[in-house]
């Protein structure tokens, strides 16, 4: 499939290497920025923990008795992030197409994200409740929305795999580049599996027209 997007198959490390690789493929990425923060959170692994003795409550072991997973829910849950996030970002895109603009956020959505249970070297079960996260693109021209769009980890299972279609949330949401020849824009963003470094990396292309694309840069994952 030929992808409209002409973007490159690279994972950018860092803003420099976005604003380099803009500038060397000619998708414009100008105008007035604000709010902008950094938003990629990979991978989310607990420091000083023990990623072998993490799992997600069902699919605790048969050593694990339901009244132990019953015990463990009844805990106070430590969530991660421990509080709401929001980060925005707007950009006039092209100040010369009156007022073409984009808005993007990443926030924690308000499901009940991922309950793991994470063992401590007495073995004993800490609740962990890991929160998803959800983006949104609007693509605006002065005061008119011509789109908006949101997204969610659900949307990406088709592109993954079980383990991600279960497990996977969202750690990161950056403005990629701006193509004005087909008023699109491209949204970098992972998947991660919480306690581990499996991950999948994807571009997202939203047009004004509504259209979406979704383009996998890569993955350390077997598809």
């Amino acid at each position: 499939m030929k992808h409209r997007l002409l973007m490159p198959l690279l994972r950018p490390t860092n803003r420099g290497t976005v604003a380099l690789l803009v500038l060397l493929l000619g998708i414009h990425a100008c105008g007035d920025t604000s709010e902008t923060s950094e938003t990629d959170r990979e991978p989310i692994v607990l420091e000083g923990s023990d990623t072998t003795n993490t799992v997600p409550l069902k699919e605790l072991p048969p050593a694990d008795s339901a009244r132990v997973v019953n015990q463990i829910e009844q805990q106070q849950p430590i969530f991660v992030p421990a509080s709401p996030v929001r980060d925005t970002f707007d950009t006039l895109l092209d100040p010369k197409d009156d007022g073409f603009r984009l808005k993007t956020e990443y926030y924690t959505s308000t499901s009940d994200g991922l309950k793991y249970g994470v063992r401590d070297p007495a073995g004993n079960l800490q609740l962990y409740v890991f929160l998803d996260y959800e983006g949104r693109v609007q693509l605006m021209r002065g005061d008119k929305v011509l789109t908006d769009q949101r997204f969610t980890a659900a949307d990406f299972a088709p592109y993954t795999n079980n383990d991600f279609q279960q497990q996977g949330l969202i750690a990161a949401w950056e403005f990629y580049g701006y193509q004005p020849e087909t008023e699109s824009v491209a949204i970098r963003t992972r998947l991660i599996i919480p306690q581990s470094e499996r991950y999948f990396e994807f571009l997202v292309a939203v047009y004004a027209n509504n259209e979406v694309e979704f383009i996998k840069l890569g993955t350390n994952e077997e598809v």
